[in-house]
This record gives structure tokens, C-alpha cells and sequence, in this order.
């Protein structure tokens, strides 16, 4: 499972999901409203611990950074002190 959430929307979803987590606890476990919050608060926070949204690979989407790997080719380096 490749990881497609970046690190700010890690940090987004972490919070969210800590928010909504509270807010489940807050309307109460047995109510609609508390579960539906505390589902949602869930996702989002393991999402965030993990590093993958299932939503995002279904649309495509990836925020987080590429990884470099040897298949890639590198930006060709510079000479440090050219000679005139």
C-alpha cells in the first residue's frame, strides 16, 4: 500500500479526526449524531496515522511527495567551478 496522504494533510486529518472523535463523545455514543461523528473521526484520524486514503487512490489523487528512486533519471549536476 503505497502512501498518497501528505504531511500537511496528515496533520489535518489528525486533528479532525481528534475533533471529531470529541464530538462523538460530546453528543453521546448512543445517539445518531455521536456515532456517525465518532465513524468519521476514526477514519480520519487512522488515515492520518497511516498515511493512506482509499478515496484518494480511487480519484487518483496524491498528496504526498514522489519518491526518488534509481529508475528515475537525475537532474544533470553542474560543474562547481567553471573555467572561462
Amino acid at each position: 500500500m503505497n502512501k498518497n496522504v501528505g504531511a500537511i494533510d496528515r496533520v489535518i486529518r489528525f486533528i479532525v479526526g481528534l475533533v471529531l472523535l470529541y464530538g462523538g463523545y460530546y453528543f453521546g455514543i448512543s445517539t445518531i449524531v455521536g456515532i456517525v461523528l465518532i465513524i468519521l473521526g476514526a477514519i480520519s484520524f487512522i488515515e492520518s496515522l497511516i498515511g493512506f486514503c482509499l478515496i484518494y487512490k480511487i480519484l487518483g489523487i496524491s498528496t504526498a511527495k514522489p519518491k526518488m528512486t534509481q529508475d528515475q533519471p537525475q537532474k544533470p549536476q553542474q560543474p562547481q567551478n567553471p573555467q572561462i
